[in-house]
């Protein structure tokens, strides 16, 4: 009797030994598609003078660039793409007689050193008569008391810190320079971890908390610093703002702040696009810049809500914007500090019944992406937050760590 049932035909098994070849050629493969960049590392020197409560300082690095490359990937097809990382992508200098020390962002200068091809890599980013933020603190291991200057009236010293002086031209150096600037920065250069995503030389993870840090205080918050400030658009006419004036009439008087959203969502949403939107994106450094070019958004431009935010602070009964000062953001180590921050305040702070024109108080309840009323100074204003820092280092950097 014929057979008629399908049999199964065993499948295919190579030898262990091919196995092994053809892990190991798959191996080989992924290796040649991503591999250190040929052009790296290449070195270059940046320098900030500044005064510092009148005291001169140079925040100063030769900084290592180091490069990746890989081949066909989904961002590039059939071509190379690559990562440029700054080592260290922030520097920072302590400021002679004080805990003080000063901070800036290393420029995207990378692909200048490594001399790209092409018009926009010809010249280095930063040129002497140009302008960069700048970041304070009363005390490099405490960080308690932080301050960031990003417009011209505050690293002019007007109601801050730091004086800007110039930065230094910027030139290619080698590696002979960057280990003798390794070798200072081990003593002059303060921790740069709370500021960045960079390893200290010979230490293991981020900053820990201090012996000085009450042990029992509950932690929160982000492990970076964060700086916010108060955008307010002022001298506000309400009867341009049909919608908005009845509602602002209804409102007593003072300086309490009063978010639109929960009253007129729609109206909220249409003043952020139209005047806040384009500040949550500035680029502070190229607002600094000689070739910085004003942006115009409804009767205010973006430059003029910049230059008149005030810096959020806190004190012994609470957060509130200051509104004495102007130009600046003020920030916190989140993760050490992270009851004085405005992430806290607006889910804990108490109701204040004392705000004055100088003091506005933040209470419970407010976001930092909201959009309010200030009445007693005929205001609008936005709660901006940002990092003042960015970039990622690719190796270890030598600084003084806090631990």
């Amino acid at each position: 009797m014929r057979d008629t049932q399908k049999t199964r035909r065993p499948r295919f098994a190579p030898p262990p030994r091919t196995v092994a070849a053809l892990s190991l050629s798959a191996l080989l493969l992924a290796a040649a598609c991503s591999q250190n960049d040929p052009r790296y590392p290449v070195y270059f020197r940046y320098a900030v003078d500044v005064k510092v409560d009148g005291v001169p300082v140079t925040i100063e690095r030769v900084v290592k660039c180091t490069g990746t490359r890989s081949w066909n990937t989904s961002a590039d097809p059939g071509g190379w793409s690559g990562k440029v990382y700054a080592n260290p992508p922030v520097i920072g200098a302590k400021v002679p007689g004080s805990d003080a020390a000063v901070y800036v962002q290393t420029p995207d200068a990378c692909r200048w050193t490594a001399e790209y091809e092409g018009h926009a890599w010809k010249n280095p980013p930063l040129e002497p008569g140009d302008l960069v933020p700048v970041l304070w603190t009363d005390n490099w291991r405490r960080l308690e008391q932080i301050e960031y200057y990003p417009t011209r009236s505050s690293l002019a010293g007007e109601d801050s810190h730091v004086e800007f002086v110039r930065i230094q031209p910027m030139t290619r150096t080698d590696r002979r320079a960057f280990k003798a600037s390794e070798k200072r920065a081990a003593t002059e250069s303060p921790d740069l971890r709370p500021f960045a995503s960079v390893k200290a030389k010979g230490f293991d993870g981020l900053t820990v908390d201090p012996s000085w840090l009450n042990p029992g205080r509950a932690k929160g918050g982000l492990p970076y610093v964060r700086c916010q400030s108060a955008l307010i658009l002022g001298h506000i006419q309400w009867n341009d703002w049909p919608q908005l004036s009845q509602w602002v009439d209804s409102l007593p008087d003072g300086a309490s702040f009063h978010p639109i959203a929960p009253v007129l969502k729609n109206l909220s949403k249409n003043i952020y696009q139209s005047t806040f939107n384009g500040a949550v994106s500035f680029r502070f450094r190229e607002y600094l810049g000689r070739r910085y070019n004003k942006k115009q958004l409804r009767k205010d431009s973006i430059d003029e809500l910049i230059a008149d935010m005030r810096p959020i602070t806190h004190g012994s009964d609470g957060v509130f914007i200051d509104n004495t000062r102007k130009g600046i953001m003020s920030c916190v180590f989140e993760r050490w500090h992270f009851e004085n921050s405005f992430a806290y305040a607006s889910r804990h702070a108490p109701l204040h019944e004392g705000s004055s024109v100088d003091k506005i108080y933040i209470v419970k309840g407010y976001n930092y992406d909201q959009v309010g009323v200030i009445k007693s100074i005929n205001s609008i204003v936005y709660f901006l937050e940002r990092p003042p820092f960015s970039g990622r280092s690719s190796e270890p950097v030598a600084m003084d760590t806090i631990n």
